[in-house]
């Protein structure tokens, strides 16, 4: 019961943090590091280094 209440209230805390944090700034470098990491996902498929 009491790590339910804790994690509400931190869920809270990083919701409203994250809510500004996005008002101040753009997801550019979030899209960009998306991008790469899809590229990098689909070199290591194709070349057989992971298998899905």
């Amino acid at each position: 019961m009491i790590g339910t209440v804790v994690s509400f209230f931190s869920a809270l805390v990083v919701v409203h943090w994250l809510i500004h944090f996005v008002s101040q700034h753009d997801f550019r470098g979030f899209g960009w590091y998306r991008i790469i990491f899809g590229c990098v996902i689909l070199v290591t498929w194709a070349t057989g280094l992971v298998t899905w």
